[in-house]
């Protein structure tokens, strides 16, 4: 098993790292023009939407790991539910008052906006990757999801992870 894993992960590697400038050059432009027009800041939030938002991440974070092994195992079906749940995973939206999702927007900076709904289209468009068994185009797209993510941790959770801030 774990020989068929680390084969998997080196396929996954391999895809990556294969995959045409053309077919990445899209997402990248996107988080770069992102990246270069807004000046690190952290989300000054309530405490309410920072336990909320985090619970999100987290989730996010839990279906990120599970994709992987089951990218590079072929696992198309699995895949695609995964990454549809994070596409639907706004708890913000589920968990706050209208009013409270009012607040909210007021609080968050348009660029974190434009990241996260560039995020969870992404997390759509690899369901249907998936699903078509697409797995050069999955693999590449799981790419940009975790490139988003880095990418907006950078911008706005420099006091979480500062380590990201040496990568500039």
């Amino acid at each position: 098993m774990k020989i068929r894993t680390s084969f998997g992960i080196l396929l996954l590697l391999f895809a990556l790292t294969s995959c045409k400038q053309a077919e990445n050059n899209q997402h990248e432009v996107a988080q770069q023009n992102n990246a270069a027009s807004v000046a690190p800041a952290e989300l000054k939030l309530t405490p309410k939407f920072q336990t909320t938002l985090r619970k999100e991440m987290q989730e996010i974070q839990s279906a990120m790991q599970q994709i992987l092994p089951l990218l590079v195992q072929g696992e198309s079906e699995k895949v695609a539910q995964l990454a549809e749940q994070i596409h639907n995973s706004f708890i913000l939206k589920k968990t706050l008052t209208p009013d409270e999702l009012q607040a909210l927007v007021k609080l968050l900076p348009a660029p974190f906006m434009k990241m996260d709904r560039a995020f969870h289209s992404e997390s759509l468009n690899l369901a249907a990757a998936a699903k078509a068994y697409d797995f050069k185009k999955s693999a590449a797209l799981y790419g940009a999801m975790v490139n988003s993510c880095v990418n907006c941790h950078m911008q706005f959770a420099q006091e979480q992870f500062p380590e990201l801030q040496k990568q500039r």
